[in-house]
């Protein structure tokens, strides 16, 4: 059976505020092939520590801080996560996890996941 790549987006160009609660977004995955890898792009700005992020519980990588000596506080930044294709649901919702940070609220937006899938 062929393997093709699909894409789901989790959150569209519509920046989302995360403040100081974690805040998970759910998405759907249907017909994932789990024996290959996933990745998912998130656009960042104003982040100020590195969070981790997790989809389903589990740890998929950090949203890495960038140097606040950088005049870029309206910057977006695009961060990408590679992660193995088995964390995400065949059937049901996902849900990916954003930390809170301790030291400033931040925004994230153009969230894609992008996964392999049966034809």
């Amino acid at each position: 059976m062929p393997i093709v790549s699909d894409f789901i987006t989790v959150i569209g160009n519509d920046h989302v505020l995360i403040t100081d609660v974690e805040q998970d977004f759910p998405f759907g995955t249907g017909g994932r092939e789990g024996n290959r890898n996933a990745v998912i792009f998130i656009m960042v700005r104003n982040l100020r520590e590195t969070l981790p992020v997790k989809i389903n519980g589990k740890h998929i990588g950090d949203l890495t801080a960038y140097d606040p000596s950088w005049d870029f506080q309206d910057a977006w930044f695009t961060q990408i996560l590679t992660f193995p294709g088995s964390y995400l649901k065949v059937q049901g919702n996902n849900e990916l996890e954003l930390e809170s940070s301790t030291t400033d609220n931040y925004f994230v937006k153009n969230v894609h996941c992008f996964f392999h899938q049966n034809a």
